[in-house]
């Protein structure tokens, strides 16, 4: 289980995750625990949505990859 340090890196993750369309933020979130609960398997997060759990994987590497774009998108001031 990963923790974030520092208010500042919450905040960052907070921001980026908010931008993401609904569903990926709702599949981020209860994937990894976002909300306060307990970070879930890819098979309990893919019950509530109706998708295999091969599919939570590839929403949330999509996700991710998202959340880095905006990360640089930041970095260059265009966020």
């Amino acid at each position: 289980m990963y923790t974030i340090e520092k208010p500042n890196e919450w905040d960052k993750l907070s921001k980026y995750v908010s931008l993401l369309p609904p569903r990926e933020k709702a599949i981020i979130t209860k994937r990894y625990g976002l909300d306060g609960g307990i970070p879930q398997t890819l098979q309990r997060t893919s019950v509530p949505f109706g998708v295999t759990a091969e599919r939570i994987r590839q929403i949330v590497a999509k996700s991710l990859r998202r959340m880095r774009g905006y990360y640089y998108k930041e970095l260059r001031g265009e966020l």
